[in-house]
């Protein structure tokens, strides 16, 4: 995956690249997948972000599955202390930067651990999303 984003990352100047990925757990699986053509799309920040919002796409939200330039957290940082911080941050970075590509392919594997934060059992620790949805009306009004 690395290199096959840090390849396209160059070649178009890009801040950020995104890329499919398969998300399950590993005994449950099939981590296999055909491979299709390398087709990619190139966006502006802000429209790649309209996009996410208007079909509704909560993978766009993931830090996971992009590669991306250092400068574009040079003025943005992940909050400490929450969980759900790639959603309440990933809208900020793609909007503030001038070049996403967006790669078809699936090139990055997520495996979910049944036992991690977001997967137990009700905390008042999952109310954190509820902060980063305000935060998210106020940087687009």
């Amino acid at each position: 995956m690395l290199e096959i984003l840090l390849n396209i990352i160059k070649a178009s100047d890009s801040d950020v690249a995104v890329c499919g990925y398969i998300q399950g757990e590993e005994d449950s699986h099939n981590w296999k997948t055909k491979s299709s053509s390398l087709e990619t799309r190139i966006y502006k920040g802000k429209d790649f972000v309209r996009k996410c919002i208007l079909e509704n796409n909560h993978r766009c939200w993931l830090l996971c599955d992009k590669l991306y330039k250092r400068e574009v957290f040079a003025k943005i940082r992940l909050p400490e202390g929450r969980i759900y911080e790639d959603s309440g941050t990933m809208y900020r970075l793609l909007y503030n930067t001038d070049k996403v590509i967006n790669c078809n392919s699936v090139l990055y594997y997520y495996f979910e651990n049944c036992d991690s934060t977001v997967n137990k059992q009700f905390s008042l620790k999952r109310l954190d999303i509820l902060i980063f949805i305000q935060e998210m009306i106020e940087f687009f009004t």
